[in-house]
């Protein structure tokens, strides 16, 4: 396969044609195409990555441009729930068509901010704006909505609460309330923008994404986990999607128990948690592997009070974690279990102040010492029931 020798993105070209169909030469990708008026044309390439020509697209070529499935465009926003407390969603336009992810809540109010600034979710202390619109890839923004390799392209609505993915409906493979909120759902959904390195993608910022960061991190998952569903995502689409073919049912199955590893992965991850007692390194673990901050983590250890922090937030952790076994057990209200992972947010800020300096606290959490962090779980965003959780962690 050739390659391309600048740094600019130039039409892709053709390189044969294959009877009635033709095969189309990008630097990252060949796809075969149908001719256009008998011969096969030029194509559009998509994007540019790095210098290198990536073609993405359908098999089809339409007036001498390959119709592009994963160009979507993406949209996010928030509004305010309660005081301090904004609910954050996503929207994505796609064939003329605009898709609503609204992330356990809604995406229409008369306070709404839409759409918000996309903010890089990788520095915690300087935010790196990215503009108000991003493409996406459209097969991967509504699979991390269901959490599942379905796709339904006349699906425009991502708003069901049971359902689907362990019954919770689209959730973004998340537990509401427990391993995220509606912030860790919306980021989760923006990892679209940035397939290819998850850490770049854009992602929706408002200020209380702060306070709920420290107990979920960004998107709920760890990097990791996201990119590893990403790339078998990927090869299906390459395998199948993209060449407009059905998988056999062989195919699928074999497909399908790649995915429900992952998945069977992170639910033995969260049994653990539910389990263990957490230390001092509780802390560096989720600046590490949730907020992919290290610029932060770097600059805390070098402060006097950072042990001291370390073991505040392994307290904070170990009683949510006693709170989560109880919800989950539905040995607490939901009302209770709301009340008192919010209580967690104020805490954690209070313990900070003590030792942090004014400017230290105001970049952690984007208030001043003495002001009061909003709330991050709203009770009437939590599912109807966590049995199916429960029975799947066997508790």
């Amino acid at each position: 396969m050739e390659t391309n020798k600048t740094n600019e993105c130039p039409q892709a070209w053709t390189s044969e044609c294959n009877g009635d169909r033709c095969t189309i030469w990008g630097t990252k990708h060949c796809i075969e195409g149908i001719p256009v008026n008998g011969k096969c044309s030029n194509a559009k390439t998509s994007r540019c990555d790095n210098g290198k020509c990536a073609l993405f697209g359908t098999p089809r070529c339409v007036d001498g441009v390959i119709k592009d499935p994963l160009s979507g465009k993406m949209k996010v926003g928030y509004y305010v729930l309660s005081p301090g407390f904004h609910h954050t969603y996503a929207k994505m336009t796609f064939n003329n068509k605009t898709i609503s992810f609204p992330c356990y809540g809604g995406t229409d109010d008369p306070q709404n901010t839409f759409p918000a600034e996309f903010f890089i979710l990788e520095n915690y202390s300087t935010k790196k704006k990215l503009g108000k619109e991003l493409d996406c890839n459209h097969l991967i923004a509504r699979r991390l909505a269901t959490w599942t390799n379905d796709v339904d392209p006349n699906r425009t609505n991502y708003n069901r609460k049971s359902g689907g993915w362990r019954n919770l409906g689209d959730s973004s493979g998340l537990i509401y309330a427990v391993t995220g909120v509606c912030h860790q759902m919306c980021n989760t959904i923006a990892s679209s923008t940035n397939t290819s390195n998850v850490r770049k993608a854009g992602g929706n910022w408002p200020r209380d994404l702060y306070g709920s960061s420290l107990l979920y991190g960004f998107r709920g998952h760890t990097i990791s986990q996201i990119e590893e569903m990403i790339a078998l995502w990927n090869t299906f689409d390459t395998a199948y999607t993209f060449k407009e073919e059905k998988p056999t049912a062989s195919a699928l199955s074999a497909f399908n128990q790649k995915t429900d590893q992952l998945d069977n992965v992170m639910f033995e991850t969260l049994k653990s948690n539910l389990q263990m007692s957490y230390d001092s390194n509780a802390l560096a673990n989720l600046i590490t592997d949730n907020l992919a901050a290290p610029d932060m983590l770097e600059y805390l250890k070098k402060q006097p009070y950072y042990n001291d922090i370390c073991k505040k937030y392994a307290s904070i952790r170990n009683k949510k974690k006693d709170l989560d076994n109880s919800i989950l057990r539905e040995q607490i209200s939901k009302p209770d279990y709301a009340k008192e992972v919010n209580a967690l947010i104020t805490i954690a800020a209070d313990e900070y102040a003590k030792v942090a300096t004014a400017n230290d606290f105001k970049k952690a959490f984007d208030i001043n010492p003495g002001e009061k962090l909003p709330a991050v779980v709203d009770v009437k965003l939590m599912p109807e029931s966590y049995a199916g959780i429960r029975k799947t962690l066997g508790l």
